[in-house]
């Protein structure tokens, strides 16, 4: 039994991927954990984190969908540099919440090309360190988004694309 792992009353515990757990309250993402072994089943149990098997251990958490989160420039582009955490990239409920947070901080995250890419990130390019969201991109739907990598419209980042 973790005893890191403490839960105050009305937090429910959401099964998440390959061992991830996202504790939410009030609708909105408080922590999550990575606990091993992967299939392990967590319960709360007088307002601690308990397993079904012996030798549970919490390996890693963290209490943000964002590392890290700023404007940079990338050659002649002006991008948003997101740096996600680990609990965005495996948490299936991280999109739609990483999304809002966003768009709460920065407010061209509210333009609907910005969302889509950050949705294209999320889906097909999870494991790279840093996403790179350009205001300047074309709003050109979701389904044309991810046919061009990501990266639609004529804008050539620095690394190419």
């Amino acid at each position: 039994m973790p005893s890191a792992a403490r839960l105050t009353p009305g937090q429910d515990l959401v099964e998440g991927l390959s061992g991830t757990w996202v504790v939410i309250a009030d609708g909105d993402m408080v922590s999550g954990w990575q606990v091993t072994p992967e299939g392990a089943r967590l319960s709360v149990q007088d307002g601690r984190a308990c397993s079904d098997r012996a030798g549970t251990r919490v390996v890693r958490t963290t209490s943000t969908l964002v590392d890290r989160a700023r404007w940079v420039r990338r050659g002649t582009v002006r991008s948003l540099q997101v740096t996600p955490s680990w609990v965005a990239r495996s948490w299936p409920g991280a999109t739609e919440a990483l999304v809002t947070r966003l768009r709460s901080a920065y407010p061209e995250m509210t333009r609907p090309g910005m969302s889509d890419q950050l949705r294209c990130h999320m889906a097909f390019a999870a494991s790279k360190e840093r996403w790179n969201l350009e205001p300047g991109r074309p709003d050109v739907g979701y389904p044309a988004t991810v046919a061009a990598g990501c990266n639609p419209g004529d804008l050539v980042d620095p690394d190419g694309r």
